[in-house]
């Protein structure tokens, strides 16, 4: 496990996921019931197709994706998606109890072609090379030194062909 903050999102995942992973307040443990919870997951349904709409757009229709990393996938809000659009998923992140719920998650979908793994310094033991990396509303958690470390980890696994979306927060208003 990273050292980044890695108690505190163990802990929400133990005790809040979704609304770790989306602070709205239908989110909460509390507030989560069947309908907020179908909210949650065509929220991130409708993510990976806009993101896949921009990539088309980008590099062409005829863009296909064999093997994807999602990291920070929590509990599979895009991991699931994403196994609907290629062939391989692997869904990182820093929180075991996250990735827990995210098994859970990927088995009431269906997704079986879906691995889970725990972040560890450098993507270390994430091996190959992927057509799509993505990561979303992520690295505004990690601090600059590691995520600059995890950044080039991540490109450095890109497939020469490859594409992604990475989401970054710049700047604070």
């Amino acid at each position: 496990m990273t050292d980044w903050r890695a108690r505190e999102w163990e802990e929400f995942g133990r005790i809040d996921p979704y609304f770790g992973v989306l602070a709205q307040p239908q989110f909460h443990s509390t507030a989560l019931d069947a309908s907020s919870r179908a909210e949650f997951f065509e929220l991130g349904a409708a993510e990976i197709r806009d993101t896949l709409d921009t990539m088309r757009q980008l590099v062409g229709g005829d863009f296909r994706i064999e093997r994807a990393l999602d990291f920070g996938c929590g509990v599979g809000r895009l991991t699931i998606p994403l196994a609907k659009a290629c062939t391989t998923v692997i869904g990182v992140d820093a929180s075991a109890a996250m990735l827990d719920e995210a098994r859970r998650n990927c088995d009431d979908a269906g997704a079986t072609n879906v691995e889970l793994t725990l972040s560890r310094p450098c993507l270390a033991g994430i091996e190959g090379s992927f057509d799509f990396v993505h990561s979303y509303i992520v690295f505004q958690h990690i601090p600059t030194a590691v995520g600059y470390e995890l950044l080039e980890s991540i490109l450095e696994r890109l497939s020469p062909r490859g594409g992604g979306m990475l989401h970054f927060t710049y700047a604070r208003n």
